[in-house]
């Protein structure tokens, strides 16, 4: 398995710019294909993963792909076409990343005992998340055809749940941190893609938390009455780090996806 590498310079604006050009192609590519049907080759590895999880390997995998292609997607074009803004365009690089992070966990490892864990462990999690989703949907007045859907998509979770069994449940800091290393084998990078996650979950939850240490980007001005006027922009430099992890991650996951289910000969 080819490992990516990445320089931890910080670029100008003009160069993350250009990366941002450069990597559209793909990235385009890569949504456009989302609506497409896909299964893994017969006598492929993740066909094997499908046969022990019930399909939900090739399922979760792709699902986190697409969801964070699309993320990618709207968010460079904004960049492109607009300039960055302060918050909201970094809020969906984190979906890019989160996207492209549990696919790559949850394909890199070689052996298959170990991909079919950490798929059980991802689909606990989001199975428990989907039903604490439908109780608050249930509190909502719906028709008798809406609650019909949410009695039969229950009982599909139920036996889910069964077929899973008791078990762990997957952390996405975990999951960042491994497919981070994965990627790039830089316990450097692997922090600072932490951090960026970190502050990006921050601005996903409407708080701020490092928008004062962004010191390049923040002028003081002393008004008349002795007060302090703070300010703050956004430079395209401020993404570069949540650019460059969501792509490498994203490739990455594309790459596995492919390689993992490509018939062994």
């Amino acid at each position: 398995m080819t490992q990516r590498g990445a320089s931890s310079v910080v670029l100008s604006d003009e160069k993350v710019a250009d990366k941002i050009r450069e990597m559209w192609p793909d990235v385009n590519a890569w949504v456009a294909q989302a609506p497409d049907g896909w299964t893994a080759e017969p006598n492929s590895e993740l066909a094997d993963d499908d046969t022990a999880t019930g399909g939900d390997t090739t399922h979760t995998v792709r699902t986190s792909l697409v969801i964070g292609s699309e993320a990618l997607m709207m968010a460079c074009a904004w960049l492109n076409n607009h300039g960055p803004t302060m918050f909201a365009t970094r809020a969906l690089l984190r979906t890019a990343l989160v996207g492209g992070a549990q696919a790559v966990w949850m394909l890199c490892p070689d052996e298959a005992s170990t991909r079919i864990t950490r798929t059980r462990m991802v689909r606990r999690e989001s199975v428990a998340r989907h039903q604490e989703w439908l109780k608050d949907v249930e509190t909502v007045q719906v028709g008798a055809d809406e609650l019909d859907n949410i009695t039969a998509v229950r009982a599909s979770l139920s036996g889910i749940e069964d077929r899973l069994g008791p078990g762990a449940r997957a952390r996405m800091t975990t999951m960042v941190k491994e497919a981070t290393a994965f990627v790039y084998g830089d316990a450097n990078i692997v922090q600072s893609v932490l951090v960026e996650w970190r502050s990006a979950s921050g601005l996903a939850h409407a708080l701020s938390w490092d928008l004062h240490t962004r010191a390049q980007n923040t002028t003081t001005t002393k008004l008349p009455d002795g007060r302090l006027l703070v300010s703050t922009r956004s430079r395209l430099g401020d993404h570069q780090a949540a650019l460059s992890a969501s792509y490498a991650l994203l490739q990455t996951g594309w790459n596995l996806l492919e390689q993992r289910g490509t018939a062994l000969h």
